[in-house]
């Protein structure tokens, strides 16, 4: 099997297992999946978003188990769909750390362009400054892969 099919196969899986909690009540965002995969490693992780505010969130990642391309993108997803909540065009990863628990942390930006200074925009200190990403993630071009069809 290619590894776009793989992909493929995966994504089909993921949209129709992840569950997705959003109530007017508590607007952060979570999801979980659940994806058995006989002769593979299981997907099982939870995405919750645990913190918001203007610019930002911070996420907690719980990994149970997952190969590392479908881990990863359960978790981009995460912030593919955060953006989308948030009427954000852009996202991009600033920082990443481990928790006293051991789950992976993350502090997730957001913007209507990928024009702005990150480091300015999301007012990091230096040492956030060098550990975010350099550039910003479409929403636009991540449609392509978690709104199959569009």
């Amino acid at each position: 099997m290619t590894f776009e099919r793989a992909l493929r196969l995966f994504l089909g899986l993921l949209a129709a297992t992840i569950v997705n909690v959003a109530t007017a009540a508590d607007p952060l965002h979570h999801q979980e999946v659940s994806i058995k995969n006989p002769g593979g490693k299981d997907l099982v992780m939870k995405f919750e978003e645990t913190r918001r505010d203007e610019k930002t969130s911070t996420a907690k990642v719980t990994r149970i188990s997952g190969a590392s391309v479908a881990s990863s993108m359960f978790i981009v997803q995460g912030f593919y769909d955060i953006a989308n909540l948030r009427g954000a065009s852009h996202f991009v990863k600033l920082k990443e750390w481990r928790a006293d628990d051991g789950n992976v942390m993350y502090l997730v930006g957001f913007a209507n362009d990928d024009k702005k200074p990150i480091p300015a925009y999301f007012n990091l200190s230096e040492s956030d400054g060098k550990s975010a990403d350099t550039k910003f993630f479409s929403v636009k071009d991540y449609d392509q892969i978690f709104k199959p069809g569009k």
